[in-house]
């Protein structure tokens, strides 16, 4: 991994940590102590976000697609107005 790649990661988990919302995931740690949180090796980083009781929108989106469902109107302006 480039180091400019790094360090754009980085500046992406310290937006993610700063980021207040009712509609975003929020960051709460990384990895400390016998974990680093910065895997080198495997180029991973490992962070501690919220835990989302009904999934994500890639799920919800997914699951509509594979019951060849659509979503309601009404859902698409809800998700729609908490994503901007």
């Amino acid at each position: 991994m480039k180091e400019k790649d790094k360090q754009h990661i980085i500046q992406e988990v310290n937006i993610q940590r700063e980021l207040k919302s009712p509609f975003i995931v929020k960051y709460i740690d990384r990895f400390k102590n016998k974990f680093r949180h910065i895997d080198k090796k495997n180029q991973k980083i490992s962070i501690i976000m919220e835990y989302c009781k009904f999934g994500s929108l890639k799920t919800h989106i997914q699951n509509k697609k594979d019951n060849n469902e659509r979503f309601d109107e009404n859902s698409i302006w809800k998700i729609i107005s908490q994503i901007s």
